[in-house]
């Protein structure tokens, strides 16, 4: 304990050195430099406007917090081991005290803005006196028991705290010393200390994702009804309400001497209200009309927000006091809800007082931009999203039984290879007003496409054809035509028949290496049968078969082709965009811009490392890939809509994005490996784009398929290729995210609860794995 009768010399240079550096220990606010080393921005301008570690965590979550708590309090136990080192006295050390926590809270470097100092007088105290400082933090837990006030606690220990040095046997000046470093903590809290003491309790955690249920409410009286307002009654109410809300209990406007506010947007507002009789008690105003008044607070609003989504501003949320314990809020909110549902919006934002950040955060809210407002009326811009608040709902047992048709997602979860998900920056492209193809903007949107799809590939050149991938691999076999050189096509799916049936139809001399389905390409045999074909000759085959989810070798067919001076030409359809793909060494090869680049289907993409020629006596000029490259991609009509929607989905193409689809599928093989299923493709040779399951031979597939689409999951099983086989398919072309994944195989789980276990499926094909050659 430390209780040293020391005298304290005011002329001391140590005493005041020691103070000098406490205060300079304190200034180095840890949550502000790390916030602005980690985004860029100022804390003070985020979330709560306070730079402690609490807004920390807001900002960068648990891990921010916690590095933030705890050099805040290293800073504190540092200046005061400095006292000590120098053989200063008790209370020469309670100075160094507050001295540490003045410098947190009013730091000169950042213009004496800084945080609470909780973090820092516990440090100081700690060191001080654990003793002390265990018996304070003893007085908060057990008030903290009895009021369930976070800062009611905390304030009325730090103010018990020089009674308690009392008891422990501190002198007198210790003990007055001690008054101003509670005052210290205490004073940044008074507004906090307020918000407690007016309004309910409420304790929800931090967001996490899925967002937890919204507190329980009591369910309101049965005589409240919520409507949209109509009546002049109603909006005479709502001027009344806004007026004690917001002028008489939040200073946001001057009074008014007949305490009514008119909102400057009235005229465009749509005000959801609770009326308890003729008594107007809550209202929620809603206006869908740019400029918000978000706009003009938050400057390019638009850039912190989703993009794609027609946006509703929520404005004067308003409860009377005696019914804020009442469900009038969550009413309130459903209803606003299912009125923008009804109305088309998919995105709202608010303006969240900062007293209820965390309620907010708990309906899924996402806090963006500075604080707006001002210091005695603080507000933090947020936004929701409909597919965001249906997470909440799914949760939460009052919302789910207002809005029961939230519980499931509004948009399914599109697991099919094609069309797949696509983002909603991708859906707002596609939706743009059409460009000529003629103009500059648009031959300069096309320059962009075909400039990111080499940087992606490494291919020398690439045309884009309005079509699908199967045009692409007819001008890949309409380019071979024009030479006389036999080739060699390898199938082992459904996608190397297809292969195989074009090269039929353009009459090309070549045969076919033909494998199970699902069994991988000896390498050895193609080698055999690549050496027993002249130079210059070709071979073609898919790199990622869709139809089986087999990933066939690129690299190692390159390399092969080039042993032996062979044209490569491969069908990237599904790969590209789903999984690293290499280009360099490749004659031809083919992709589209749906599948795994996440945009529309409806653009056939043709990659070459050569010069083509215009052919107008030998093709077709649809299908002439000279004709296409003479003319840079736009020799005939082009939809700029496909093509803005494949180049937002190209930034897209990163390699987190690669990564993420990779983990995800080797994490949903293993679940489906863990549930029992039989995979078609064994895991060393699988291509993450596509998932395979076999089922037993008389398994209803469309049936289970039907079920899943009924529980918001279009998987495929309708492809005739699929059904035959008794297959199902899970695409992640689209990336789907980890979270709806999940939820598919706990759904699978369910469905099959009332079937048997699948078998390993009987298929002729895979009966005899020994290689069939065929000739053209």
């Amino acid at each position: 304990m430390n209780t040293p009768l020391v005298p304290l010399h005011p002329l001391d240079p140590v005493l005041w050195l020691s103070v000098l550096a406490a205060y300079a220990l304190g200034c180095v606010n840890a949550g502000y430099y790390i916030v602005r080393w980690k985004t860029g921005r100022d804390l003070r301008e985020l979330g709560s406007g306070n730079a402690g570690a609490t807004n920390v965590g807001r900002v960068l979550g648990p891990t921010g917090f916690g590095v933030t708590l705890l050099l805040d309090m290293l800073k504190g136990a540092l200046a005061v081991y400095g006292a000590q080192f120098a053989g200063l006295p008790a209370p020469a050390q309670v100075l160094v005290v507050a001295a540490a926590i003045v410098g947190h809270n009013w730091p000169a470097p950042l213009g004496f803005r800084g945080g609470k100092g909780v973090a820092t007088s516990c440090g100081a105290l700690m060191f001080f006196d654990p003793f002390l400082t265990l018996a304070t933090i003893g007085v908060c837990a057990a008030l903290l028991a009895v009021t369930r006030r976070p800062t009611v606690s905390a304030v009325c220990a730090y103010g018990l705290m020089p009674m308690i040095s009392a008891l422990l046997g501190y002198d007198a000046l210790v003990i007055v010393l001690l008054l101003p470093v509670a005052a210290l903590v205490i004073s940044p809290h008074g507004a906090d200390l307020a918000e407690e003491l007016a309004v309910p309790t409420l304790s929800p955690a931090s967001a996490p994702n899925p967002p937890p249920a919204p507190p329980a409410i009591a369910t309101p009286a049965p005589s409240l009804r919520f409507k949209l307002a109509t009546e002049p009654w109603e909006f005479e109410a709502i001027h009344r309400l806004n007026h004690r809300t917001f002028v008489e209990e939040i200073p946001q406007h001057a009074p008014r001497p007949d305490r009514r506010l008119v909102d400057r947007f009235h005229a465009e507002n749509e005000y959801i209200v609770a009326l308890h009789g003729r008594d107007l008690v809550g209202m929620l105003a809603l206006r869908g009309r740019r400029p918000f008044s978000l706009d003009a607070k938050v400057p390019g609003l638009d850039r912190f927000l989703p993009a794609g989504r027609r946006a509703v501003e929520g404005r004067l949320l308003a409860v009377e006091p005696a019914f804020r314990q009442t469900a009038v809020f969550t009413a309130l909110f459903a209803h606003a809800v299912r009125h923008c549902r009804e109305a088309g919006y998919d995105l709202a934002v608010i303006s969240a007082t900062t007293r209820q950040l965390k309620l907010y955060r708990h309906l899924g809210f996402t806090p963006f931009g500075p604080l707006v407002g001002t210091a005695a009326a603080s507000y933090q811009p947020m936004f929701l999203t409909l597919e965001h608040f249906g997470r909440t709902a799914e949760n939460s047992p009052a919302l789910r039984s207002r809005l029961p048709d939230l519980a499931a997602p509004r948009r399914p979860l599109n697991l099919l290879p094609g069309p797949v998900l696509t983002t909603p920056e991708v859906d707002a492209a596609l939706a743009a007003p059409a460009l000529s193809h003629r103009g500059p903007a648009f031959l300069a949107l096309m320059d962009d496409v075909r400039t990111r799809l080499c940087s992606l590939t490494g291919a020398r050149h690439v045309q884009v054809l309005p079509g699908s991938g199967s045009l692409a691999n007819a001008v890949v076999a309409a380019q071979l035509s024009l030479g006389d050189a036999p080739g060699l096509v390898l199938a082992n799916g459904e996608f190397g028949e297809r292969l195989a049936a074009e090269a039929r139809r353009a009459r090309l001399r070549c045969e076919t290496l033909r494998l199970p389905w699902g069994v991988a390409f000896d390498l050895a045999e193609v080698e055999r049968r690549a050496a027993g074909l002249p130079r210059g000759s070709w071979l073609w085959f898919v790199h990622h078969e869709t139809s089986t989810g087999m990933g066939n070798p690129l690299a190692a067919l390159t390399t092969l082709a080039a042993r032996h001076g062979l044209r490569l030409c491969v069908d990237c359809i599904s790969s590209l965009g789903a999984q690293p793909v290499d280009l360099r060494g490749v004659h031809l090869a083919t992709g589209t811009s749906g599948k795994g680049l996440g945009a529309y289907p409806g653009l056939s993409l043709v990659f070459h490392d050569y010069e083509p020629h215009d052919a107008p006596d030998r093709l077709p000029g649809y299908l002439d890939l000279g004709h296409w490259a003479a003319h840079g991609s736009v020799p005939h009509t082009h939809s700029s809509n496909l093509v803005g929607a494949l180049a937002v989905a190209l930034r897209a193409v990163t390699p987190a994005r690669l990564t993420r689809i990779r983990e995800n599928a080797t994490w949903l093989r293993a679940a489906l490996h863990a549930q029992g299923f039989t995979l078609v493709v064994p895991d060393a040779v699988a291509s993450p784009g596509v998932v395979t399951i076999a089922l037993e031979p008389d398994a209803p597939v469309r049936s289970l398929g039907e079920a899943l689409e009924r529980r918001g999951f279009v998987v495929n099983h309708l492809s005739p290729h699929l059904r035959a086989r008794h297959w199902l398919q899970f695409a992640l072309l689209g990336d789907p995210p980890r979270e709806g994944l999940e939820r598919l195989v706990d759904t699978l789980r369910q469905v099959r609860a009332h079937a048997s276990p699948p078998s390993p499926p009987v298929d002729r094909d895979r009966t005899d794995a020994r290689p069939e050659l065929t000739s053209v």
